[in-house]
């Protein structure tokens, strides 16, 4: 991971620091994001300055990797991420302060969040992704050497 990246996301990424986050949104065939919102959906705040954009092509948004969520400001990720369940090749970098930042990938636990992508949805919002009728809650996530 990228310097910047891997300072900002290991405090959130310590034993604990995403219990209790929600996973807000679920796009069968692309991704599950998570790690901004409480249980009720409410956006938690972070007290962390936002990152710089340090999406390179040396680190693709391929399946199960994670990546840092931002908004269409390019150093605007804090604490939201997102686990990519394909290849998503339109996240990557194609130029300066375009893509996503990958810092992370998945270990273990596909099933479990192939099957975020199955439960009742709610709200849609475009690529044919939902936000949960019920909150998808983290009960843990642990950072691995």
């Amino acid at each position: 991971p990228h310097p910047s990246t891997a300072t900002t996301t290991r405090p959130h990424g310590e034993p604990g620091s995403w219990a209790d986050r929600a996973c807000p949104a679920a796009a069968p065939g692309c991704g599950v994001r998570g790690g901004g919102s409480e249980a009720a959906y409410q956006t938690r705040h972070t007290a962390r300055e936002p990152i710089p954009l340090e999406a390179t092509s040396a680190e693709l948004n391929k399946q199960w990797t994670l990546s840092m969520a931002r908004t269409s400001a390019p150093a605007s990720a804090t604490s939201e991420f997102f686990v990519n369940l394909v290849d998503n090749k339109n996240l990557d970098p194609t130029g300066p302060n375009t893509g996503y930042a990958v810092f992370g990938k998945v270990v273990s636990g596909f099933e479990t969040i192939t099957a975020m992508t199955k439960v009742a949805p709610g709200a849609s919002f475009g690529a044919g992704g939902f936000y949960p009728k019920v909150p998808i809650v983290i009960l843990h996530a642990a950072r691995v050497a």
